[in-house]
């Protein structure tokens, strides 16, 4: 699967989606990775994007531009965004520090098996 993909198995309840051995229909969900802004402090800030997942850094791969950051969050799922190098520096991104992805809902994709 791309690196710049989050994949997270949920829940699904259209007809004729694959179902799990408790009868649960599933899907996967996508957002890619530049359509995730990085979170460490909302400091009681609002945002217009509601779909938030908060989790710990994992990794931080530096470029010469661009940063991709991947958090994990629990349940085993795992988000990669695309920031800037400025934007990680900044935040002080770093392995084990607490961050929260953020994403619009309009940015999710769900896909059921065929």
């Amino acid at each position: 699967m791309d690196e710049e993909l989050l994949s997270k198995s949920s829940e699904f309840t259209e007809r004729g989606a694959s179902h799990t051995e408790e009868g649960i229909p599933t899907a996967s969900t996508l957002v890619k990775a530049p359509s995730v802004i990085v979170v460490t402090d909302g400091g009681g800030v609002r945002f217009s994007a509601r779909n938030s997942l908060a989790g710990t850094v994992a990794r931080v791969q530096a470029g010469a531009v661009n940063a991709e950051v991947v958090i994990d969050v629990p349940g085993g799922v795992s988000v990669a965004a695309i920031v800037t190098q400025d934007s990680a520096n900044r935040l002080g991104l770093a392995v084990g520090k607490p961050a929260t992805a953020i994403f619009k809902a309009s940015s999710v994709i769900v896909g059921v098996p065929a």
